[in-house]
């Protein structure tokens, strides 16, 4: 099997708001102990769309850290996480294969299947030292294209990993093949 084009990684994640909360004994027990703090309590809530994560080629303590580039000639001033890093994942606007806009709260990584080994792996470095995964992904999807010259057939492959509020994941996945044969005018001979 030979892999078409690129891998696609795509996250959908959780937006973030103030819990809403009643007012309650327990309410004011918590405010009392963390004062300002519990006020900045953040609840998942909708859909996400924020920059989030870190770029690791700006963290010294990550493998891909690069001392010799400076963050501020790659980013603007609103890409960055804190004053020294910038975000690491920022959302795409495209347009699906139907021809509809997506609303731009989509995160994709593309892993190319021209990519050596080294280079794959720093990409998978880089989602993993980048913070990827976290509190507020909502689901993952990869999705690729298989071609198998045996069978002179494609699959289109797509993989979703869910996650719940508890940390608990649920996957699912779709396999669409086709043979080629199917697709060739058996006339034009």
């Amino acid at each position: 099997n030979t892999l078409i084009g690129a891998i696609v990684i795509t996250q959908k994640r959780w937006g973030e708001a103030p819990c809403a909360t009643s007012r309650s004994s327990v309410q004011e027990v918590r405010e009392k102990v963390l004062g300002n703090m519990a006020s900045m309590e953040r609840c998942k809530s909708g859909v996400g769309s924020e920059p989030f994560g870190v770029d690791p080629t700006f963290l010294p303590a990550s493998k891909l850290y690069n001392g010799r580039v400076r963050p501020r000639d790659w980013y603007t001033e609103d890409e960055f996480a804190s004053e020294q890093v910038p975000y690491g994942f920022f959302p795409i606007s495209h347009f699906q294969h139907e021809g509809t806009a997506r609303d731009g709260s989509d995160f994709n990584i593309y892993l190319d299947s021209r990519m050596t080994t080294a280079q794959a792996g720093r990409a998978i470095d880089y989602l993993e030292q980048g913070f990827f995964s976290d509190n507020l992904t909502a689901a993952i999807e990869i999705r690729f294209l298989m071609y198998n010259p045996d069978l002179d057939a494609i699959a289109d492959i797509t993989i979703i990993v869910g996650m719940t509020e508890g940390g608990a994941t649920h996957t699912s996945y779709t396999i669409m093949s086709m043979a080629l044969d199917d697709f060739i005018d058996s006339t034009s001979n």
